[in-house]
């Protein structure tokens, strides 16, 4: 079923979010919110890593949430270690 077919996805799930919340969420809710990303777990296309500044911290806080794979397969990437 195509992503853009199922609008009512979002409030079945996680209340009033509108489904790019759900799917896109900010660093602000997914950071800091961990009911809300089990709740939502499965769903998120795209984390944005806004809300802290700072490039390293960024990468650390994505290798601490798990969410870093770009070291795991720098030797198959043509852009290598990032």
């Amino acid at each position: 079923m195509p992503w853009g077919s199922t609008p009512t996805l979002a409030p079945q799930i996680c209340g009033s979010l509108p489904a790019s919340q759900v799917a896109f969420p900010t660093g602000g809710l997914y950071f800091k919110n961990q009911t809300w990303v089990q709740e939502t777990k499965g769903l998120h296309v795209i984390i944005h890593n806004n809300y802290i500044t700072g490039f390293e911290k960024k990468i650390k806080r994505f290798r601490d949430f798990g969410l870093w794979l770009v070291d795991d397969y720098a030797l198959e990437s043509p852009l290598g270690r990032i």
